[in-house]
């Protein structure tokens, strides 16, 4: 019985034993396939990082490891016809602000640096998040005022800038850098989604900064040279906030000039044996025209970075570049821009690239800028043409004054054009109001008076008396009419209408049938027959 007691008990416990090995067995192959699962998941993570998003991440790193510095393309400079120069560029300097320190990225990133150091990294690792925020918070603010002191108070000072008005420039600034940070990520996230269809790696893009945040941020722009060389030393003491670039200032010596005006040939009531000396402003300037800061449609039918990411030299930035708004500067822009340069620096391995930068191509005017410049002095109104005058109006038979529709000394606007007509190049072209006039009115005024209308091309006038001398030009020409012959006037073309075509003098409904009789060309151009 005892033996046989302790056999059943032997069984029974190595039933036991054998259930509890299953078990085991069983928990070790769960665990095993978790594992097995988990490395797979790590596995394909690897893959993904390592071979789908390789081109993505690899781009994020490399952009922190190279740093690039474009160089500023001299636009092309305008002449006429002489060789005078009427625009070009010259070097200048502007002071940037890096995005980090405009939207308080820089003093955070100090901050966390201080607060790190000042805790320790063993006690760092031990504080909650919350506790973290609230050592940076502690020391944010005292970044925060040297960035204000030091850098924001400097620009005030060198731009002459109110609070206020600094603080509008950079509100403005970050408006258009996260416009363009928004555009820039969803046609990031287009360009992957077309590369990869549903896979797209598109989670990256929320993480990835723009390039508009990485970059710094015009501020002042053509500042003097030793004001660009103490943001330089500004520079150097806080990195990450200021920048200075050098740049292009576009330069119009004859905005302002000076021009001799000889009267001794005008109308005997304003002639004069005395010139007059006039200061002059905005010559020419509806030829040569102007510049602007770029618009986004500017820099969506050219953008200097594509959504890919690669770059167009010769593209444009919002809130960097200039185009030509006007005149010749608008219609050759693509002849003047240059091609900025570019300075790539490895800072791993120590090294750099360089390309240079390509300036614009010069660009020769037909006119003569001495002409342009008198004929503008002509139509000022203290020389005496360009001004309603009595004796423009004339005198009643009694000797009192006739009225005209403008009173006496009222200032005319008006147009000259002067060509070449051998060979029809335009010598000058004058239109009054200038765009420089135009600036200084008010809006009513400009209304009124549209110093932005170009009168010469742009103006829409009946072309009165002008046209007798071309239609004589045509009949002699076309050997029509011989030097010397006459023709006669008879009053109207048509020998059986007299209603129509005829001349000015002849108006049968009123009784009047005079004729000039046998007129020349001169004459026939005087009489207006």
């Amino acid at each position: 019985m005892p033996a046989s007691g302790r056999g059943q008990h032997g069984g029974q416990h190595g039933g036991s034993r054998g259930r509890a090995l299953g078990r085991s067995s069983q928990r070790t192959a769960w665990i095993g396939v978790v594992a097995a699962l988990a490395l797979a998941v790590l596995f394909l993570q690897v893959v993904r990082l390592s071979v789908a998003e390789h081109g993505e991440h690899l781009k994020n790193v490399e952009r922190f490891l190279a740093e690039t510095t474009w160089l500023p393309a001299a636009r092309g400079a305008i002449r006429d016809r002489n060789g005078a120069v009427l625009a070009t560029d010259r070097t200048s300097w502007d002071v940037l602000l890096h995005y980090d320190a405009i939207d308080g990225g820089w003093a955070r990133a100090r901050a966390r640096r201080a607060a790190l150091e000042a805790v320790g990294r063993e006690a760092w690792r031990e504080l909650s998040p919350d506790a973290r925020d609230a050592e940076i918070d502690r020391h944010e603010e005292a970044f925060a005022a040297i960035l204000d002191e030091r850098v924001l108070q400097a620009l005030m000072t060198a731009g002459g800038l109110g609070r206020a008005e600094l603080e509008a420039r950079l509100s403005a600034i970050m408006t258009r850098v996260e416009r363009q940070a928004t555009s820039y990520r969803e046609n990031r996230k287009e360009a992957l989604r077309r590369k990869y269809g549903g896979d797209a790696p598109i989670s990256v893009i929320e993480r990835e900064r723009a390039p508009s945040q990485l970059d710094a941020h015009i501020v002042l722009e053509n500042v003097a040279p030793e004001t660009a060389f103490a943001f330089q030393q500004l520079e150097v003491e806080l990195p990450g906030t200021i920048a200075v670039e050098p740049s292009m200032k576009r330069v119009r010596p004859y905005d302002e000039t000076e021009v001799v005006i000889d009267r001794s040939h005008f109308p005997t009531p304003v002639r004069s044996g005395r010139a007059v000396t006039l200061s002059l402003e905005g010559v020419a300037d509806h030829i040569v025209g102007y510049l602007r800061g770029v618009y986004a449609e500017d820099v969506a039918a050219r953008p200097f970075r594509t959504a890919e990411g690669a770059e167009d030299l010769k593209g444009y930035r919002e809130g960097r570049d200039m185009i030509g708004s006007r005149g010749a500067e608008r219609t050759a822009e693509a002849v003047l821009r240059g091609t900025r340069g570019k300075v790539t620096s490895d800072l791993r391995a120590g090294t750099e690239e360089r390309v240079d930068a390509q300036p614009g191509l010069d660009l020769e005017l037909t006119i003569d800028i001495d002409l342009q410049a008198r004929l503008h002095g002509l139509l000022m109104p203290e020389v005496g043409l360009a001004r309603v005058e009595q004796y423009q109006l004339g005198w009643e038979a009694d000797g009192t004054p006739k009225r005209g529709p403008l009173p006496v000394g009222t200032e005319l606007k008006g147009a000259i054009v002067v060509l070449d007509v051998e060979t029809g190049e335009i010598l000058a072209a004058v239109s009054s109001p200038t765009l420089a006039d135009g600036r200084a009115m008010s809006r009513d005024d400009r209304a009124r008076e549209l110093p932005s209308m170009f009168r010469p091309f742009e103006g829409v006038y009946p072309p009165g008396s002008l046209l007798k001398p071309l239609v004589l030009c045509a009949a002699a020409a076309e050997g029509e009419l011989q030097p010397g012959e006459q023709i006669e006037c008879k009053g109207h073309f048509f020998p059986d209408r007299d209603d129509m075509l005829r001349c000015h003098s002849y108006r049968p409904a009123e009784g009047r049938r005079t004729v000039h009789g046998p007129q020349g060309g001169p004459g026939a151009i005087a009489r207006s027959c």
